[in-house]
């Protein structure tokens, strides 16, 4: 199970109507996620970048559509998210990066440096 941060841009308009409300979003994005097998952990708000933070946690799999609905629904004008790794994951990724990396052909080795691998 992933943790997720989902940052989701508002329109102007939506940020107005947002400050504006009474109510909390939190159930509405609470159901969306149920639907989807995942779970909220919190909402938050970043008034700097005046977008909308949630945290939650489920199969990363679901992201591309989770961006779509709010994205479809025309009161974000961008949403980016991001699966965040705590350090025992980290520590297992790395370790697959290092087996995995000398086999990995850089972009930016040019013909020289192959020659001088394949030696």
């Amino acid at each position: 199970m992933a943790t997720i941060l989902i940052r989701s841009w508002f329109t102007e308009q939506s940020f107005k109507n947002r400050l504006e409300a009474q109510e909390s979003r939190a159930g509405a994005v609470r159901s969306l996620l149920e639907k989807l097998d995942m779970k909220l952990i919190n909402i938050y708000w970043s008034l700097t970048e005046a977008c909308a933070i949630t945290l939650c946690e489920g199969d990363a799999a679901n992201i591309p559509a989770i961006e779509i609905i709010f994205m479809t629904t025309g009161g974000y004008t961008n949403c980016k998210s991001e699966i965040l790794h705590n350090e025992e994951e980290m520590a297992s990724h790395r370790q697959r990066a290092r087996a995995l990396f000398p086999s990995f052909d850089a972009p930016n080795r040019d013909e020289i440096d192959r020659m001088l691998l394949e030696e």
